[in-house]
């Protein structure tokens, strides 16, 4: 940019200013696809028709994931908690859905979760859900674990 020339400096006010906007637009976007999410699995947790499972839990934290990466709040935070703690209850950790709930996590959130009884499992590395309470993998196929 030229101090000489002010029309360089108003196009690039005017970029910036764009630039702005498309990432306002995708994080409003993004936070809609977020919440979408949210009412899907809402309504298959209490659905008596059609229950989710391991694929069903991981494909939500996966979505998570992706889209809530950099705008984890308490709120969302909450949200991957209570999802992960339904599957635990619902006995369908596969590695999959642990794999995309380490990824769709803060270290805070697994931690309360994980806490020190299962250290290994805080990570992704050479998961082994063998050390993880039983009953949360129940009724995962034993070729998912």
């Amino acid at each position: 940019l030229s101090v000489d020339n002010p029309s360089d400096a108003m196009l690039s006010d005017t970029a910036l200013n764009n630039d702005l906007a498309k990432a306002q637009k995708i994080k409003c976007h993004q936070n809609n696809i977020f919440r979408i999410a949210v009412d899907v699995m809402s309504t298959l947790e209490k659905s008596l028709i059609c229950r989710p499972e391991d694929a069903s839990y991981a494909m939500f934290l996966k979505v998570c994931a992706g889209l809530q990466s950099g705008n984890r709040d308490s709120d969302y935070n909450q949200i991957v908690r209570d999802t992960f703690m339904s599957c635990c209850a619902s006995g369908f950790v596969s590695k999959l859905v642990y794999n995309y709930f380490i990824d769709a996590s803060d270290e805070t959130t697994r931690n309360s979760i994980l806490d020190n009884t299962t250290p290994l499992l805080t990570t992704k590395s050479n998961v082994d859900l063998k050390v993880m309470p039983p009953n949360w993998s129940r009724n995962v196929h034993s070729d998912m674990l």
